[in-house]
């Protein structure tokens, strides 16, 4: 009987049984350790360079270890001495199985989950829950702003809210003097202004409408274009206008008109900087809210609290200079400052309305929202 010296050093009641010496299935693999098939290839690697090391390197001899039980032997050379495998055929195998990717879990192996993108599910949460506070912000923001300024007119704290109209009281007469081409310098209480237009003044102001335009237009801002195209109209009917009269005029209507603009910046788009910055947000709307309110409700008050008669030291009041100067009588003046405010109040109406539906309609995009909906 022919002894096979393999025998001898290892008995047959240590060997492993034969179901153990065939190599791994790769779909069995593949299903019963779907999160791991990425280690496949690691493995696969190593039986290589296990199996293929050289037995002699002329110096003594090499021990090669099993890739599969991990029995280490310096008899092993192409096959392992314990459990009967051929490293070569073994190393296929796994190679097999590590390229057979499991459809089920493609993503998991492509992608580990410490450098996966955040989740989806989880982004889209937290924007339906920043257009719901959007949506009840903009419910309450306005109302309540005008609402506080009308009850601050009415204490002492008016004087504060008298001190921010004054600064768009005087900003008013220095725009309206450069769109009708006179340079003007807006200073507290007062604001000294040309007699004759310039020309100069005229193309410059044009100019800078003109590149904030451009601006706007390659930034993609449309509001912005928007508000620049209005600006050159007004412009153009300044330059057609009555100068002096309407440089008066627009103390109070431009601190009106300015008014609301501070309140409309509430509703600036989500990406630009207003937005963002909820303490300049907020800030610009109480602003513009009492501003607002103090002029309006002095003009649609009694006649006589109207500032009629002359500033110490500067010249006649605007309501003495429209009425005295500019042959306007007081009945017209108070009118038109009262339509004026009015028109003013209708704007922000449709500004509050559009800013209710844009912010609903953001939220009824809302990925999570319509599954919700659908399941």
């Amino acid at each position: 009987m022919r002894h096979d010296p393999r025998t001898q050093i290892f008995p047959a009641s240590a060997q492993i049984p034969k179901s153990t010496q065939t190599p791994p299935s790769p779909r069995l693999a593949a299903k019963v350790f779907p999160e791991r098939q990425y280690l496949f290839r690691q493995h696969a690697a190593d039986a290589g360079r296990s199996a293929h090391a050289p037995s002699y390197n002329g110096i003594r001899l090499l021990r090669v270890r099993c890739p599969k039980c991990q029995f280490d032997h310096p008899l092993q050379t192409t096959e392992c001495l314990k459990c009967k495998i051929v490293f070569s055929r073994y190393q296929a195998a796994l190679e097999r199985a590590a390229n057979q990717v499991n459809p089920d879990v493609a993503v998991a192996v492509s992608a580990p989950p410490a450098l996966a993108e955040p989740a989806t599910a989880t982004n889209d949460a937290l924007r339906r829950t920043d257009a719901r506070a959007e949506l009840k912000y903009r419910i309450l923001a306005l109302p309540l702003a005008l609402l506080l300024a009308r009850l601050i007119a009415g204490t002492p704290l008016r004087m504060a809210a008298a001190m921010l109209a004054m600064v768009l009281h005087e900003s008013g007469h220095a725009i309206t003097a450069w769109l009708t081409g006179r340079w003007a310098v807006p200073l507290l209480w007062v604001t000294p202004h040309g007699q004759e237009r310039s020309w100069a003044i005229i193309l410059l102001v044009t100019a800078a409408i003109l590149f904030t335009g451009f601006l706007a237009w390659k930034m993609e801002r449309p509001g912005w274009l928007l508000a620049a195209g209005a600006l050159l109209v007004l412009q153009l009917v300044a330059l057609s206008s009555p100068a002096e009269a309407m440089i008066v005029f627009f103390g109070d209507g431009g601190a009106l008109v300015l008014a609301t603009i501070l309140m409309a910046t509430f509703y600036a788009p989500r990406e630009s900087a207003l937005y963002k910055n909820w303490g300049l947000r907020w800030g610009l709307l109480v602003i513009g809210a009492l501003s607002f309110m103090h002029v309006f409700l002095m003009w649609r008050g009694p006649l006589e609290d109207l500032p009629f008669g002359e500033i110490e030291g500067v010249n006649l009041s605007d309501p003495s200079l429209l009425t005295e100067m500019y042959g306007w009588t007081v009945l017209q003046m108070v009118d038109r400052y009262v339509r004026l405010g009015t028109v003013c109040l209708v704007a922000l109406l449709g500004l509050y309305v559009w800013g209710l539906v844009s912010a609903y309609l953001e939220i009824r995009r809302s990925p999570s929202v319509e599954s919700a909906a659908r399941d």
